[in-house]
C-alpha cells in the first residue's frame, strides 16, 4: 500500500499537478468520473464512452460506505456487502484492461472487503480514499480513541490492506463530520495544533509500537 503523494496522479506518475496549457494555465491532468459497476458487463459499454469523450480520463470513484446506523449517511445504503457483489465484481474487472484506476470512499467498517477485493484483483489499482474513514459519530461516537472498538477495528483493517501493493491510499479527509471531531461546528477551521491533538490517538505512540 502507498500514500498517495500531491504531485502524482493516480498511476503514481510524477508530476501531473504541474502540467500547463501554452498559456501557463494549470490545467486537469486526469479526471475521475463515476460509473456504476453494478451493471456488471453492460458498465463497459459506459466507461468506453468516458474515454472516447475525454482523453484525459483516468477511471472512476465509486463510494462504498455503510453502516448499521440510520443516522450515517450511506452511499451504498441499500447493498451493505457492495464489494463483494458478484455484479459489481463483474463491473470492477473491467477496469485492469482499460487501464483505469478504482477510487473509493468507505468506512473502516468495509477495510476487510477492500482487502479482499484488492487480492482478488491483484492487476487493478485501487485507491482507498480518506484513510478508509474512521466513524466518530451517532453510535460510534463512544468508541473514539485509541483503545475505542472503532480505532481497533481501523488499525487491524489498514494494516491488512497494507500487505496489497495495488493499493494506494488518500491521506486527509478526517476533518469531516464523520469521524466526529466535530470541526464543522467550530466558527473556524482548525488549527494545526487542533488537528494534531484530535488525530493524535490514531497514530501510535512509542509504548503502543513497544
Amino acid at each position: 500500500m502507498q500514500e498517495l503523494a500531491d504531485d502524482h496522479d493516480a498511476r503514481g506518475r510524477p508530476g501531473a499537478l504541474n502540467h500547463r496549457d501554452e498559456g501557463g494555465t494549470a490545467v486537469c491532468a486526469g479526471i475521475v468520473s463515476n460509473v456504476d459497476l453494478t451493471l456488471g458487463a453492460a458498465a463497459g459499454a459506459v466507461l468506453d464512452k468516458h474515454m472516447a469523450a475525454a482523453p484525459n480520463f483516468r477511471g472512476i470513484r465509486h463510494s462504498c460506505t455503510w453502516a448499521d446506523d440510520p443516522d450515517i449517511y450511506q452511499a451504498s445504503a441499500d447493498n451493505p456487502n457492495l464489494l463483494d457483489d458478484p455484479d459489481f465484481r463483474e463491473g470492477f474487472a473491467l477496469l485492469a484492461p482499460r487501464g483505469l484506476t478504482f477510487e473509493t470512499w468507505l468506512f473502516h467498517l468495509q477495510l476487510p472487503a477492500l482487502a479482499r477485493l484488492a487480492k482478488d484483483f491483484p492487476e487493478q489499482s485501487i485507491v482507498c480514499d480518506h484513510v478508509a474513514m474512521p466513524l466518530g459519530i451517532s453510535s460510534f461516537a463512544s468508541e473514539r480513541g485509541w483503545d475505542g472498538s472503532v480505532a481497533t477495528e481501523w488499525r487491524e483493517g489498514i494494516t491488512a490492506l497494507a500487505e496489497c501493493p495495488n493499493v494506494c491510499v488518500k491521506l486527509g479527509g478526517l476533518t469531516q463530520p464523520h469521524a466526529g471531531f466535530e470541526f464543522n461546528r467550530q466558527a473556524k477551521p482548525p488549527s494545526s495544533e487542533e488537528l494534531a491533538a484530535a488525530v493524535g490517538p490514531c497514530v501510535p505512540s512509542p509504548q503502543h509500537l513497544s
